[in-house]
């Protein structure tokens, strides 16, 4: 005759009971590296928008370093202080900037000597890096600046965060 053993009974629950702890704690450690990598690739493109805003800043930068006329000023006439434009660096994944020159602080004085207007105050800049289109973003950063006319140089400097 067979004799059941009881000591066979409890190591058996005993291994379900850690088979079961070691199931549960193996999915929450690969869940939380799910949640890891998701984290990161939003790092990444923000990092993405954050560099695309800042190229837009350096663009505006240049152009007003090199050109007299920038921002036009066809519509100062018409009460209008703003000039807006954007730009497409990358289409795989899309990504662009957005630049709004704000003028309204620019004062012109006209001196004998000059051809032109001599011209004076500051142009408040608000930069926008775009990843993914731009109407919905996968990420976006927003830097705004203050440029000094007289000067030539940025006298403020403000990264207004990403989303």
């Amino acid at each position: 005759m067979m004799r059941i053993s009881r000591g066979h009974g409890f190591v058996l629950v005993a291994m379900l009971l850690i088979s079961v702890i070691l199931l549960v704690s193996g999915l929450g450690i690969m869940s939380a590296q799910a949640s890891r990598y998701a984290a990161s690739a939003v790092i990444s493109e923000g990092l993405q928008a954050r560099n695309a805003a800042l190229s837009g800043l350096e663009d505006v930068r240049v152009k007003l370093a090199k050109d007299v006329k920038f921002p036009p000023r066809k519509s100062k006439d018409r009460g209008q202080s703003k000039f807006a434009y954007s730009e497409d660096l990358s289409t795989d994944p899309e990504v662009s900037y957005s630049v709004v020159v704000d003028y309204g602080l620019e004062r012109e004085v006209n001196v004998p000597s000059r051809f032109e207007p001599f011209r004076w105050g500051i142009y408040r800049i608000t930069v926008s890096g775009y990843v993914g289109p731009r109407n919905e973003p996968i990420a976006q950063s927003l830097i705004y600046a203050e440029y000094d006319i007289g000067s030539g140089a940025f006298i403020r400097f403000e990264d207004r965060g990403s989303l």
